[in-house]
């Protein structure tokens, strides 16, 4: 008898660990897919400011990946286009942007971008659990992470 309670409250701990590392994967999945999505942002603008090639970048997003791209247009078969793929346990699930849209495109000289708005990434099976990246009409990204 006392083998068998031995082993149930065993069984309990080992359930409550194992459920405690489920969520922090869970979590570190979104802030990661937050963090790529936000940095590849960054490099846009950071890209436009500098005037590399003398043109301007930006980003199209799309559920399981945001791609880097060079131009005022985002071209799907562009040979420059730089692919960047989220862990497929998240995704990005809502982009809210001024004007609608995909894209956000940096302004040469000034970084500004007229398609400011949110982006929200969450976990493929749960919804629930997002996180934020804004994008302000000056070009400036900020997570809430």
């Amino acid at each position: 008898m006392e083998i068998i309670v031995v082993l149930a409250v065993f069984a309990v701990a080992i359930s409550a660990i194992l459920n405690s590392f489920g969520q922090l994967n869970q979590n570190q999945v979104i802030n990661k897919n937050t963090e790529l999505v936000a940095t590849v942002l960054r490099e846009a603008r950071s890209l436009t400011l500098a005037s590399k090639g003398g043109n301007q970048y930006g980003v199209h997003l799309e559920s399981s990946r945001a791609v880097l791209f060079q131009g005022s247009v985002y071209n799907s078969s562009g040979t420059s286009n730089v692919y960047y793929s989220l862990n497929p346990l998240g995704n990005i699930s809502v982009v809210t942007l001024a004007g609608g849209g995909a894209e956000i495109i940096f302004d040469r000289l000034t970084g500004d971008t007229s398609q400011s708005g949110t982006i929200r990434l969450s976990l493929a099976d749960d919804s629930s659990s997002t996180r934020t990246i804004t994008v302000s009409g000056t070009g400036l990204v900020e997570t809430g992470l």
